[in-house]
């Protein structure tokens, strides 16, 4: 019974859109970005940016930002991505053997983790709510 509510956040999830935002430049090029989870409004009034927990993700709000969506139309939902959530190789859920492909995997460079410390994902975070903003003023 559980794995239906969990199904139905995830398909919600999978219908939206991840959009790049700009990190903080720590020297590692494309990692340098976080992402949101954006649940787009036609006519955006507002943009709430939703910030997972400690262990969380975007796809945590799915459910909560479609039932906002539902109240208020003219609100657009962000769920944020820290910028380590994205270095996940997702390339192995569109395999016909998904443990194949991720049991062949080789070992990541995790070394950019060491820099990315509260300091860098909070930097991070002021320029998601600049991107957020730069939405409402187009």
């Amino acid at each position: 019974m559980r794995s239906l509510p969990l199904a139905l956040a995830f398909s919600l999830a999978l219908a939206q859109e991840y959009l790049p935002l700009p990190g903080v430049a720590t020297g590692h090029g494309p990692l340098d970005r976080s992402y949101a989870l954006v649940y787009r409004a036609e006519s955006p009034r507002a943009v709430l940016l939703l910030v997972p927990g400690l262990l969380g993700g975007s796809t945590n709000f799915a459910l909560l930002a479609e039932h906002l969506r539902e109240l208020q139309p003219a609100l657009e939902v962000w769920g944020w991505e820290r910028r380590a959530n994205g270095l996940e190789d997702r390339q192995g859920f569109l395999q016909e053997d998904p443990l194949a492909y991720y049991g062949n995997l080789p070992q990541p460079d995790l070394s950019p983790l060491r820099q990315w410390g509260l300091e860098v994902h909070l930097e991070d975070l002021d320029l998601a709510v600049e991107a957020a903003r730069h939405t409402l003023l187009c």
